[in-house]
C-alpha cells in the first residue's frame, strides 16, 4: 500500500487546493456541482483535515432553496436531516470497483492496523497531523473518479427534482457548527452549460505526434484529461486507462502550466485524429472535447543547393540550383529567401515554386543580395540551402535628404539633424560648411556618416555672424543625390543691446504719459515698459511689449489712482534674446483736483395721489456720502439731506400739488474729495 499512497499523494498535493467552478463564499468548504441528464450532482470537501474529520462525525446539512420567476429571495424548498458516511460494509458491496475499494480504505482509515500504518506512513516522518492530511488527500483523490463513493462519504448528494429553466440556491452547512462553516452554490438551469475542454495542439513528425494542452486554466472544472484516437476519424479508442494528471500545473513556469504527450504513429502518411476530454471531480467525463489530426512524414534527406547566382544590369538576380527528381513528389514547393548580407536576418521574397522548376528570377532589392533556396515539403521541416551572393547594378543617385535643420547655442555648438533616406543601399551622408553663402562649401567629414545628426562648433567672438551648411547622400556605389538647400544658421549674439532712455513724463488729470528714446542698438526686435507702484510693489509689471516695426516711443497710462506714485523703465531684447540693462526709471503722480465721477440718476418717479417724489441712482465709487439739495418754484435751492452710502435712495413725502420742484444730488469722500454736482432733476405735483 505504501506506493499507492507515495503515488498518489504527489498527485493529490497539486488538488488539494482546487476551488469549485462556482463563486465561493466560504474558504473552509469547497464545492463542485454539474447538471447531467436532468440531475444535480453537488459535491463539497473540507478545506482541512481537522474539519474533514469534524464532518465524519457530525454530517452535514444541506438546505435547498428556489428563487422566484421574477426575482426577488430565495424561498426554502427543502432541508435535509444531517448527511453521514455509510459504514465500510456498504462500501464493499459485491460490485464495488477497485475505485471504490482504495476509497473505502483511505476513508476508514482508523480501521487499518496500527502496525500497517506505521510501515506505510511512519510517525517520526509524517506525525499524527501529516497522517490525517494524508488520508483526508487521497480518499478525496480517488473520489474524483467515483461519484458514487463520494455520496458514501456523505460529501455529495444527487438532487432529481429540478424543474425546468428555474434558478436555485444550495446552502451547505457543517451539523456540528451550521453558522461558521458553510457554502453556498446558485444552480441557474436556464444559463446552464458544460465548461469547454481545453484546446488540444498537435505537431506531427516522422511516426510520431507530439500533443499538449494547456492544464493551468481549467483546473476549477477537470482534474485530469482523456486522450481519444480514431484511425477514420469515426471511431475513436482510449489511450490512457487512468486519466493524465499535470501534477506541476500550480509552478508559476509557463511551460509547466500545460500537459505533454507523445504518441507513436504506426504508418507515415496516414490521417490520424484525437480527441481531448475532461475528467471532472464528480466521477465524469465530459462530454465536451477538443480535436486534431493530421499525418506523419517521411523526412526528405537531401536540401537544395544553389549551384549559380547571376547578376543583370536590369537588377534581377538569375537564381539556378539542383535538387534530386527522385523526391520531388515529397516536395510541396520551393520558396526564395533574400537577406542583405550572408549572415543577416532572411525572409521569403518568392514562394509557390512548383517542384520541377530549378531557376528564378529575383529582383534584388540591396546593393548587396544574399539568396537562398528552402523546400518546403509536404510534412516535416522545411530545408535550406547554403546562401549566395548577388551585388546589385546601381547607377541611380539616392534621394536629396529632407529636412534638414540645425541650431548653433551659446557656446558655439552646432548641432545639425535630418530626416533619413529610405534607399536599402544608402551608405550614409556627407555634411559641407562654409561661412559664406556664395563661396564654395568644404566637406567636414571625411567619409559619410550612417546617423542623421551631426555636431559641429563654431568661434562665438570672431568671424562672421552666419555659417552656412548643406549636405548630401551617397549609395553604396559612391552614387551622390543633390545637395540640399542651404542652412543658413546665425551666431548668437554675446553682448547685449544698448539700454533705452526715457526722457520725458507728461501728467495730467487721471493719466501719465512716458516718453522715451529706443535702443540704438542695430540688432533690437523689441522694447518692453514695466511699472511699479512705489511703496507698494516690490517687482516691476509688465505693461506693454512693442516689436521694433511699431517704432513706438510714448505710452499713455490710464490705468492710474490719485496720490498714488508710478515709476517706469524699459528693456531692449536683440534676434538672439539677450536683454539690455533697464532704463534710469522714472516716476510720476497723477494730477488730481479731488473731482470724481458723476452720480448717474437711474430712476425718477412722481405719486401725484401720495404727494410723494422717489429718486434712485447708482454710484460705483466708494463714497462715504450723498448730499441732497432741494428747491421749488417759490423756495430757494438748499441742502435738504445727507444719505449714507449704502441707500441711493430719497423718498420725499408731504409736497404740495400743483407746485414744481428740483433737486440735485452730490457724493463725498472720505479724503475731503467729491463729484460734481447732477444735472437739475424737476419735477411737478398736479392738482
Amino acid at each position: 500500500m505504501r506506493n499507492l499512497f507515495v503515488f498518489l499523494f504527489m498527485l493529490c498535493l497539486t488538488y488539494g487546493h482546487a476551488t469549485s467552478a462556482t463563486q465561493l463564499d466560504s474558504s473552509q468548504l469547497y464545492t463542485f456541482y454539474k447538471i447531467e441528464n436532468g440531475q444535480l450532482l453537488l459535491r463539497w470537501n473540507p478545506a482541512n483535515p481537522y474539519l474533514w474529520l469534524e464532518g465524519r462525525k457530525a454530517g452535514y446539512l444541506v438546505e435547498k432553496y428556489k428563487y422566484p420567476a421574477k426575482g426577488g429571495k430565495p424561498a426554502l424548498v427543502s432541508t435535509t436531516n444531517a448527511i453521514l458516511p455509510k459504514p465500510s460494509k456498504i462500501w464493499l458491496s459485491e460490485t464495488a470497483t477497485e475505485t471504490r475499494r482504495n476509497a473505502d480504505v483511505l476513508f476508514h482509515y482508523d480501521q487499518i492496523h496500527p502496525d500497517s500504518i506505521e510501515q506505510d506512513l511512519p510517525l517520526a516522518e509524517y506525525g499524527e497531523a501529516g497522517r490525517l492530511n494524508v488520508f483526508h488527500q487521497l480518499s478525496n483523490f480517488i473520489m474524483h473518479a467515483d461519484f458514487g463513493a463520494v455520496e458514501l462519504a456523505g460529501l455529495g448528494i444527487r438532487d432529481q427534482e429540478l424543474e425546468p429553466n428555474a434558478k436555485y440556491l444550495y446552502v451547505v452547512k457543517l451539523a456540528s457548527n451550521p453558522a461558521e462553516v458553510t457554502a453556498r452554490v446558485k444552480v441557474d438551469l436556464s444559463t446552464y452549460e458544460a465548461p469547454i475542454v481545453p484546446k488540444l495542439q498537435a505537431e506531427f513528425l516522422s511516426s510520431r505526434v507530439d500533443l499538449q494542452w494547456r492544464t493551468y486554466d481549467f483546473r476549477d472544472f477537470y482534474y485530469g484529461y482523456f486522450l481519444e484516437r480514431s484511425e477514420d476519424g469515426v471511431n475513436y479508442e482510449v489511450i490512457n486507462e487512468t486519466p493524465f494528471v499535470n501534477v506541476y500545473d500550480t509552478t508559476t513556469q509557463e511551460a509547466l502550466k500545460f500537459f505533454y504527450y507523445t504518441d507513436s504513429l504506426a504508418q507515415n502518411d496516414k490521417t490520424y485524429w484525437y480527441r481531448l476530454r475532461g475528467a471532472d471531480y464528480l466521477g465524469g467525463i465530459s462530454k465536451n472535447y477538443t480535436e486534431v489530426s493530421g499525418m506523419g512524414y517521411e523526412e526528405i534527406s537531401h536540401s537544395p543547393m544553389i549551384r549559380e547566382a547571376i547578376q543583370t544590369d536590369s537588377n534581377y538576380a538569375v537564381i539556378k540550383w539542383k535538387f534530386p527528381e527522385a523526391f520531388e513528389d515529397r516536395v510541396k514547393e520551393f520558396q526564395i529567401f533574400h537577406s542583405d548580407s550572408l549572415d543577416g536576418i532572411f525572409s521569403p521574397v518568392v514562394e509557390g515554386i512548383d517542384p520541377g522548376e530549378r531557376e528564378v528570377a529575383v529582383r534584388m532589392r540591396y546593393n548587396t543580395n544574399a539568396y537562398r533556396v528552402v523546400l518546403v515539403p509536404f510534412g516535416g521541416p522545411k530545408k535550406a540551402s547554403f546562401p549566395a551572393l548577388v551585388m546589385a547594378w546601381d547607377e541611380e543617385p539616392p534621394a536629396m535628404p529632407i529636412g534638414f535643420t540645425g541650431t548653433i547655442d551659446s557656446l558655439g555648438v552646432v548641432r545639425l539633424a535630418w530626416e533619413p533616406n529610405t534607399e536599402v543601399d544608402l551608405d550614409g551622408y556627407k555634411v559641407y560648411k562654409s561661412y559664406f553663402k556664395e563661396e564654395e562649401f568644404s566637406g567636414i567629414t571625411s567619409r559619410p556618416i550612417q546617423v542623421t545628426n551631426f555636431v559641429d562648433t563654431v568661434d562665438m567672438v570672431v568671424g562672421n555672424e552666419w555659417v552656412y551648411y548643406t549636405i548630401q547622400a551617397v549609395d553604396e556605389r559612391n552614387n551622390r543625390s543633390e545637395f540640399t538647400q542651404i542652412l543658413e544658421l546665425k551666431k548668437k549674439d554675446m553682448y547685449p543691446p544698448v539700454e533705452p532712455h526715457i526722457h520725458k513724463v507728461d501728467k495730467s488729470t487721471g493719466q501719465i504719459e512716458v516718453h522715451w528714446y529706443n535702443s540704438s542698438s542695430p540688432d533690437v526686435e523689441k522694447h518692453r515698459l514695466f511699472r511699479k507702484v512705489l511703496g507698494e510693489e516690490d517687482s516691476w509689471t509688465l505693461v506693454k511689449e512693442y516689436s521694433l516695426k511699431e517704432n513706438a516711443e510714448s505710452y499713455v497710462d490710464t490705468n492710474v489712482v490719485r496720490k498714488k506714485v508710478y515709476a517706469y523703465t524699459l528693456v531692449a531684447i536683440d534676434d538672439d534674446g539677450l536683454e539690455s540693462e533697464p532704463a534710469q526709471a522714472a516716476t510720476a503722480e497723477v494730477i488730481d483736483y479731488g473731482l470724481r465721477d458723476e452720480i448717474e440718476v437711474t430712476e425718477v418717479t412722481v405719486a401725484d395721489d401720495q404727494k410723494q417724489v422717489v429718486l434712485k441712482w447708482n454710484y460705483p465709487l466708494n463714497a462715504s456720502e450723498f448730499w441732497v439739495y432741494k428747491g421749488s418754484d417759490k423756495e430757494r435751492t438748499s441742502l435738504m439731506k445727507v444719505i449714507s452710502a449704502e441707500e441711493m435712495e430719497l423718498v420725499d413725502q408731504n409736497l404740495q400739488k400743483g407746485r414744481t420742484y428740483h433737486y440735485y444730488l452730490k457724493a463725498f469722500f472720505e479724503d475731503g474729495s467729491f463729484s460734481p454736482f447732477t444735472e437739475k432733476i424737476e419735477v411737478q405735483l398736479d392738482d
